[in-house]
Protein backbone atom coordinates (compact mmCIF):
# COMPACT_ATOMS: atom_id res chain seq x y z
CA UNK A 1 0.00 0.00 0.00
CA UNK A 2 2.60 2.14 0.80
CA UNK A 3 4.28 1.52 -2.62
CA UNK A 4 1.69 2.28 -4.13
CA UNK A 5 1.09 6.24 -2.73
CA UNK A 6 4.36 6.72 -3.41
CA UNK A 7 4.58 5.60 -7.33
CA UNK A 8 1.20 7.86 -7.02
CA UNK A 9 2.83 10.71 -5.64
CA UNK A 10 5.79 10.53 -7.98
CA UNK A 11 3.43 10.54 -10.92
CA UNK A 12 1.16 13.53 -9.59
CA UNK A 13 4.49 15.38 -9.05
CA UNK A 14 6.09 14.72 -12.63
CA UNK A 15 2.55 15.51 -14.38
CA UNK A 16 2.93 18.88 -12.67
CA UNK A 17 6.60 19.40 -13.07
CA UNK A 18 5.32 18.49 -17.13
CA UNK A 19 2.29 21.26 -16.61
CA UNK A 20 4.41 23.64 -15.86
CA UNK A 21 7.45 23.30 -17.71
CA UNK A 22 4.93 23.06 -21.11
CA UNK A 23 2.99 26.21 -20.19
CA UNK A 24 5.59 28.19 -18.54
CA UNK A 25 5.97 31.78 -19.25
CA UNK A 26 9.24 33.94 -19.24
CA UNK A 27 11.05 37.40 -19.22
CA UNK A 28 14.02 38.51 -20.56
CA UNK A 29 15.66 41.87 -21.78
CA UNK A 30 18.45 42.88 -23.68
CA UNK A 31 19.80 46.43 -25.14
CA UNK A 32 21.01 48.10 -28.32
CA UNK A 33 22.50 51.01 -28.37
CA UNK A 34 20.00 53.44 -26.62
CA UNK A 35 17.10 51.17 -26.51
CA UNK A 36 16.71 48.18 -24.00
CA UNK A 37 13.86 46.13 -24.82
CA UNK A 38 11.76 43.42 -22.11
CA UNK A 39 10.20 40.83 -23.73
CA UNK A 40 7.39 38.45 -22.51
CA UNK A 41 7.76 35.02 -23.72
CA UNK A 42 4.51 32.58 -23.35
CA UNK A 43 4.93 29.07 -24.17
CA UNK A 44 1.46 28.89 -25.89
CA UNK A 45 -0.30 31.49 -27.77
CA UNK A 46 -2.71 33.45 -25.47
CA UNK A 47 -5.01 35.54 -26.24
CA UNK A 48 -4.60 37.69 -23.68
CA UNK A 49 -2.35 38.84 -20.45
CA UNK A 50 -2.00 40.92 -17.76
CA UNK A 51 0.74 42.34 -15.20
CA UNK A 52 2.67 44.86 -13.47
CA UNK A 53 5.95 45.44 -14.30
CA UNK A 54 8.60 47.57 -12.53
CA UNK A 55 11.75 49.10 -13.84
CA UNK A 56 14.60 51.23 -12.91
CA UNK A 57 13.19 55.38 -13.89
CA UNK A 58 16.94 56.50 -12.94
CA UNK A 59 18.21 54.54 -15.64
CA UNK A 60 15.08 53.95 -18.45
CA UNK A 61 12.33 56.01 -19.95
CA UNK A 62 9.40 54.07 -21.29
CA UNK A 63 8.74 54.10 -24.45
CA UNK A 64 5.69 51.85 -25.38
CA UNK A 65 4.09 47.88 -25.79
CA UNK A 66 3.93 45.51 -28.44
CA UNK A 67 1.57 42.60 -27.83
CA UNK A 68 1.74 41.15 -31.51
CA UNK A 69 -2.12 41.11 -33.06
CA UNK A 70 -3.54 41.91 -29.17
CA UNK A 71 -4.69 45.32 -28.62
CA UNK A 72 -2.98 47.00 -25.98
CA UNK A 73 -6.10 48.13 -23.52
CA UNK A 74 -6.07 52.06 -23.38
CA UNK A 75 -6.41 51.74 -19.52
CA UNK A 76 -2.35 50.54 -19.17
CA UNK A 77 -0.73 53.03 -16.75
CA UNK A 78 2.58 54.16 -16.27
CA UNK A 79 4.11 55.75 -13.43
CA UNK A 80 7.55 57.27 -14.10
CA UNK A 81 7.93 58.31 -10.98
CA UNK A 82 8.20 55.05 -9.35
CA UNK A 83 8.84 52.63 -12.29
CA UNK A 84 5.58 50.88 -12.59
CA UNK A 85 3.97 49.86 -15.72
CA UNK A 86 0.59 48.26 -15.50
CA UNK A 87 -0.06 46.40 -18.43
CA UNK A 88 -3.45 44.38 -20.42
CA UNK A 89 -4.26 42.95 -23.70
CA UNK A 90 -7.03 41.54 -25.67
CA UNK A 91 -7.60 39.64 -28.28
CA UNK A 92 -10.85 39.86 -30.66
CA UNK A 93 -11.76 37.39 -33.48
CA UNK A 94 -9.51 34.79 -32.21
CA UNK A 95 -6.55 36.27 -32.60
CA UNK A 96 -3.58 35.34 -30.21
CA UNK A 97 0.12 36.06 -29.41
CA UNK A 98 3.07 34.18 -27.91
CA UNK A 99 5.32 37.30 -27.25
CA UNK A 100 4.70 40.98 -25.53
CA UNK A 101 7.83 43.57 -25.64
CA UNK A 102 8.22 46.40 -24.13
CA UNK A 103 10.61 49.25 -25.19
CA UNK A 104 12.14 51.78 -22.87
CA UNK A 105 15.04 54.62 -24.26
CA UNK A 106 18.04 54.65 -21.90
CA UNK A 107 18.43 58.10 -19.67
CA UNK A 108 21.65 60.62 -20.94
CA UNK A 109 24.74 59.50 -19.52
CA UNK A 110 22.71 57.00 -17.66
CA UNK A 111 25.16 53.30 -16.72
CA UNK A 112 24.32 50.06 -14.21
CA UNK A 113 22.38 47.72 -13.68
CA UNK A 114 18.75 47.63 -14.62
CA UNK A 115 16.30 45.28 -12.47
CA UNK A 116 13.05 44.06 -13.94
CA UNK A 117 10.21 42.30 -12.12
CA UNK A 118 6.71 40.85 -13.05
CA UNK A 119 3.92 40.90 -10.68
CA UNK A 120 0.01 40.07 -10.94
CA UNK A 121 0.37 38.04 -14.02
CA UNK A 122 -2.76 36.61 -15.48
CA UNK A 123 -2.57 34.83 -18.61
CA UNK A 124 -4.52 31.80 -20.13
CA UNK A 125 -3.45 28.88 -19.37
CA UNK A 126 0.19 30.43 -18.47
CA UNK A 127 2.31 29.88 -15.11
CA UNK A 128 5.08 32.63 -15.11
CA UNK A 129 8.09 30.80 -14.62
CA UNK A 130 10.64 33.76 -13.72
CA UNK A 131 9.52 36.78 -12.30
CA UNK A 132 12.22 39.02 -13.00
CA UNK A 133 15.14 39.89 -15.51
CA UNK A 134 18.26 42.07 -15.29
CA UNK A 135 20.33 44.02 -18.02
CA UNK A 136 23.35 45.97 -17.63
CA UNK A 137 23.09 49.50 -19.07
CA UNK A 138 26.30 50.45 -21.11
CA UNK A 139 26.61 54.28 -21.56
CA UNK A 140 26.40 55.10 -24.99
CA UNK A 141 28.84 57.16 -26.73
CA UNK A 142 28.00 60.53 -27.95
CA UNK A 143 28.47 61.39 -31.56
CA UNK A 144 30.65 64.61 -31.40
CA UNK A 145 29.09 66.97 -33.76
CA UNK A 146 30.52 68.00 -36.99
CA UNK A 147 31.70 71.81 -37.22
CA UNK A 148 29.58 74.01 -39.66
CA UNK A 149 31.56 75.37 -42.36
CA UNK A 150 31.55 78.91 -42.29
CA UNK A 151 29.80 80.49 -45.48
CA UNK A 152 32.34 82.47 -47.45
CA UNK A 153 30.68 86.24 -47.43
CA UNK A 154 30.65 87.14 -51.33
CA UNK A 155 32.44 89.75 -52.79
CA UNK A 156 30.32 92.64 -54.19
CA UNK A 157 30.82 93.55 -57.48
CA UNK A 158 32.88 96.92 -58.32
CA UNK A 159 31.89 98.84 -60.79
CA UNK A 160 34.56 100.32 -62.82
CA UNK A 161 33.89 103.81 -63.58
CA UNK A 162 32.86 105.12 -66.57
CA UNK A 163 35.40 107.61 -68.39
CA UNK A 164 33.71 110.99 -69.73
CA UNK A 165 33.77 111.17 -73.81
CA UNK A 166 35.67 114.03 -75.02
CA UNK A 167 33.99 115.83 -77.41
CA UNK A 168 35.28 115.90 -80.77
CA UNK A 169 35.81 119.27 -82.29
CA UNK A 170 35.50 119.25 -86.23
CA UNK A 171 37.99 120.22 -88.68
CA UNK A 172 36.16 121.01 -91.46
CA UNK A 173 36.49 125.12 -91.74
CA UNK A 174 33.81 125.63 -93.40
CA UNK A 175 31.81 123.72 -90.33
CA UNK A 176 29.82 125.74 -87.89
CA UNK A 177 31.63 127.52 -84.92
CA UNK A 178 30.30 126.34 -81.99
CA UNK A 179 30.84 128.58 -78.67
CA UNK A 180 31.54 127.50 -75.35
CA UNK A 181 27.85 127.72 -74.42
CA UNK A 182 27.08 125.05 -76.88
CA UNK A 183 25.64 127.29 -79.83
CA UNK A 184 26.30 127.88 -83.38
CA UNK A 185 28.24 131.18 -83.54
CA UNK A 186 27.08 133.36 -86.49
CA UNK A 187 29.17 136.47 -85.47
CA UNK A 188 32.80 136.78 -84.40
CA UNK A 189 32.99 137.68 -80.74
CA UNK A 190 35.54 140.30 -80.44
CA UNK A 191 33.75 142.21 -83.83
CA UNK A 192 30.55 141.41 -83.67
CA UNK A 193 30.83 140.79 -87.50
CA UNK A 194 29.17 138.13 -89.38
CA UNK A 195 30.78 134.95 -90.33
CA UNK A 196 30.14 135.53 -94.26
CA UNK A 197 31.06 138.84 -94.50
CA UNK A 198 34.70 137.87 -92.58
CA UNK A 199 34.79 135.04 -95.42
CA UNK A 200 34.27 137.25 -98.14
CA UNK A 201 36.64 140.31 -96.95
CA UNK A 202 39.47 137.03 -96.50
CA UNK A 203 38.94 136.00 -100.16
CA UNK A 204 39.30 139.90 -101.59
CA UNK A 205 42.33 140.57 -99.50
CA UNK A 206 43.62 136.90 -100.84
CA UNK A 207 43.04 137.98 -104.34
CA UNK A 208 44.46 141.36 -104.42
CA UNK A 209 47.54 140.05 -102.60
CA UNK A 210 48.22 137.50 -105.63
CA UNK A 211 47.41 140.17 -108.04
CA UNK A 212 50.11 142.38 -106.79
CA UNK A 213 52.78 139.69 -106.49
CA UNK A 214 52.46 138.98 -110.10
CA UNK A 215 52.58 142.58 -111.32
CA UNK A 216 55.62 142.43 -109.11
CA UNK A 217 57.26 140.48 -110.85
Amino acid sequence: MKKTLTILTILVVALIAMMGSVNAASIGAKQEGDIVTVTLSLAEASDGVQFNLTYDSKLLTYGGVNAGELAVEPNNSVDGDKGLLKVATMGFGGKTTKTVTITFTVNEGAEGKADFTISNFKGTTEVLETTGASVTIEKTPTTPTTPTTPTTPTTPEQQTPTTPTTPTQSTDNNSAKVGTNGKTLTKLPQTGAPLYTVAVAVIVAGVIALAVRKIRK
